[in-house]
């Protein structure tokens, strides 16, 4: 298969790298910057190019560019009739989907948007035991992501709410709902939010954030979390009646009455990969397996986002 990678910055290297570890073929590396274009084109042997036009003839397009340029990138691409991965979020918080809807349903293409940790393997091995009823019924949901934050570790934009929307809400927040939703299989409701505020000098954004969200029955906790010092690892665990759950970034150990489902994520790369491969599947008319969101699951999700900068009154 065929891929045209837009924007050429970290996260279109990243992607590059998975399809070409997939075995697929990174055709064109697009962006504005006609230098950083070339730089990454030269390591997967693609040319580069400076609009999206230079997509055409690709199978499929990966959008990786700052998160203000992805709703109307994304928009001009199904347009254009193209497979579309997109990098999260696929909108800014406020921004309205109406036209992308519109131009998918006339371009008829696959549409998904890319929230890798869909793709751990802790994650997948407790999705299919909460399908299996392995834990039995789900007591309690807590989920963390919280990251020492460094000078020089994010770009500048994304502390900037014209540029990213919101802080670790909108960044980070964004997959811990839509893995909620996916895991306990149903929709994320918000019940409130609280201390969303800056932490780190000159951001504008919020460093800090506590969620209490419903997925039907269960109760849901998320604690996000930038900071200028050093933090407890992000782990998610589930405590049901008949088992725990613990997932972190690198490990997972899930303990049911039938025994202990353990082991180490030691290639995180490896998740942009798979989420390639499933999209992929998708292209090709397969089933896509743990297929990543489309836009009515990242609509509601960005509409839970929305919920909460409300709630906290940090609307537009």
């Amino acid at each position: 298969m065929k891929a045209a990678v837009v924007g050429a910055g970290w996260m279109g290297g990243v992607h590059a790298a998975a399809i070409a570890a997939a075995g697929d073929t990174v055709a064109v590396v697009i962006d504005a910057d006609a230098a950083r274009a070339a730089w990454l084109a030269e390591r997967f042997g693609a040319r580069a190019a400076p609009d999206l036009a230079a997509a055409e003839g690709c199978d499929a397009v990966v959008l990786a560019t700052p998160s203000a340029a992805h709703l109307e990138q994304a928009t001009e691409i199904a347009g254009m009739g193209l497979n579309l991965l997109v990098e999260k979020p696929h909108r800014l918080p406020y921004q309205n989907a109406d036209a992308l809807r519109t131009a998918l349903v006339r371009g008829g293409a696959q549409y998904r948007v890319g929230l890798t940790t869909r793709f751990h393997p802790g994650l997948r091995n407790l999705k299919a035991l909460l399908e299996a009823n392995a834990l039995g019924e789900v007591l309690s949901y807590s989920d963390s992501y919280h990251f020492r934050l460094d000078p020089g570790m994010l770009s500048e934009w994304y502390f900037s709410r014209a540029t990213a929307g919101g802080g670790v809400v909108t960044t980070n927040g964004v997959h811990l709902i839509d893995r909620a939703g996916w895991l306990l299989d149903g929709r994320p409701e918000l019940v409130d939010a609280a201390g969303l505020v800056p932490l780190i000098e000159g951001h504008e954004v919020e460093d800090h954030a506590e969620i209490r969200l419903r997925v039907a029955d269960t109760p849901v906790r998320m604690s996000l979390l930038w900071a200028p010092f050093d933090t407890a690892p992000p782990e998610l665990c589930i405590i049901g009646r008949k088992g725990i759950a613990r997932v972190g970034l690198d490990f997972w150990r899930i303990e049911t009455e039938k025994g202990v489902n353990e082991g180490r994520n030691d290639r995180p790369d490896d998740a942009f990969m798979e989420q390639w491969r499933s999209f992929r599947d998708l292209v090709e008319g397969g089933p896509g397996g743990s297929a990543p969101p489309d836009l009515d699951a990242m609509e509601h999700t960005m509409d839970t986002i929305v919920e909460i900068y409300s709630q906290a009154g940090l609307g537009p």
